[in-house]
């Protein structure tokens, strides 16, 4: 016959099994929820370099369509011609400048959302404010991810993880 005091064991141990449980399955899903924040960062951040490198390309096209001085000095007829071409390339150039402005303002102000986000969310239970001062200590001294992972028994992902939020990686 079971006694009190096992069933009291037994049930401890249940409810031991299930905090276990519940807290693995929290740590699971903050790191889902961290690792997709950051992939949305570095689409951003990609995106935003794209689009630099295409009005780099752009600009470059308008600058080629301007003429030199030496083709403004062919002539005073020959002049005026050039200038009814300058003039809309040069609107069109500036016009091209201000909409790359709006976007990098419109793009740097997503990727400050995001990263206010991402460090809204809850760090997970294994790394702690401690955890970020060795961490980055140790990289700064040369360590790979994975030796600094291993010393202080944290995954690769959580110490890849806290050098992006400190913006040393």
């Amino acid at each position: 016959m079971i006694s009190n005091i096992e069933i009291i064991l037994i049930a401890i141990g249940v409810v031991l099994l299930y905090l276990i449980y519940y807290i693995f399955t929290k740590d699971s899903q903050q790191a889902r929820q961290i690792r997709a924040m950051a992939h949305a960062v570095e689409d951003l951040n990609r995106q935003l370099f794209e689009m630099h490198k295409k009005l780099h390309q752009e600009v470059v096209e308008v600058a080629a369509m301007i003429p030199s001085k030496e083709d403004i000095n062919l002539g005073h007829d020959f002049e005026k011609g050039v200038q009814e071409l300058y003039f809309p390339l040069s609107e069109s150039l500036q016009s091209i400048e201000i909409n790359l402005q709006n976007q990098k303002h419109e793009f740097t102000d997503r990727i400050q959302v995001l990263e206010a986000n991402l460090k809204s969310l809850t760090l997970p239970s294994s790394v702690h404010s401690m955890d970020d001062d060795k961490i980055i200590a140790l990289y700064q001294q040369g360590h790979t991810l994975e030796m600094i992972a291993k010393e202080l028994h944290l995954s690769k992902a959580e110490v890849e993880f806290v050098l992006k939020i400190n913006k040393i990686r």
